[in-house]
């Protein structure tokens, strides 16, 4: 027969607190986030915590409960911030349904993105300046320049220009591909 994890909320509430103690697995900027021996280390704390109910615990099971609830709290967090951002009043503001939001709290800040940390962030839409009609210009992005554009597009150009030796003519082969592009 095969161990079922506990329902007992008790005992996963006692766990987050456990995987909180170890900053090194969750938080980025940790100093031993990088360090695979103190990660190896927790894991084995957190397998062990484990094994009290599920004797055939592993870390991969550890991980994949760990994995199961930040994604569920990400799922949450997401709805929780789309509230607070749409001017809801405090009553309107959504209330997560999970019992153990509350308890991966400490989550938040690895969660959310701050502003004006990432490049790929779209800017506004620019108003069109043509008088053909309501057309909307291209989004850009953050640090994205006239000169950047170009250099990708001259690329592909020459990506697309260039021939392969067997495209040709002269080629032994070049007549053989010809005949059968054209058969095609």
């Amino acid at each position: 027969m095969a161990a079922t994890p506990p329902q007992d909320q008790e005992f996963w509430l006692d766990f987050i607190e456990c995987y909180k103690s170890f900053p090194s697995l969750w938080k980025i900027k940790s100093e031993g986030y990088k360090n695979r021996n103190l990660k190896a280390n927790c894991y084995k704390q957190l397998v062990e915590m484990l094994k009290k109910y599920i004797p055939t615990a592993t870390k991969d099971l550890v991980c994949q409960k760990i994995n199961a609830f930040r994604t569920s709290y990400r799922r949450e967090l997401k709805k929780v911030i789309k509230s607070e951002e749409s001017g809801a009043g405090s009553d309107d503001i959504y209330s997560p349904l999970l019992w153990y939001y509350d308890a991966l709290c400490f989550l938040r800040d690895q969660e959310t993105q701050e502003e004006g940390l990432c490049t790929m962030e779209l800017d506004e839409e620019e108003p069109s300046t043509s008088g053909g009609g309501p057309t909307i210009a291209p989004k850009k992005r953050k640090g994205d320049t006239e000169a950047r554009r170009n250099w990708h597009v001259n690329t592909s150009k020459r990506m697309r220009m260039k021939l392969m030796p067997w495209e040709k003519p002269g080629h032994k082969n070049f007549e053989n591909k010809r005949r059968a592009a054209n058969f095609r």
